[in-house]
């Protein structure tokens, strides 16, 4: 929560939706880091139907 008495009338709700905005996209961005990390990994293996081996 933000403490709407240190901030302008209505930022409040403004800067919450930024900052869960901002989470969204940081999510994003961390998920498709670690796919690619794991294509890479697992290298020539990747996609073959292997048990245990994720499919990209």
């Amino acid at each position: 929560e933000i403490d709407e008495s240190l901030l302008a009338p209505g930022e409040g709700e403004v800067i919450s939706d930024l900052i869960v905005a901002a989470h969204a996209d940081a999510k994003r961005k961390l998920d498709a880091q670690q796919a690619e990390m794991m294509r890479n990994a697992a290298g020539p293996l990747a996609g073959m139907g292997l048990p245990g081996m994720p499919k990209f």
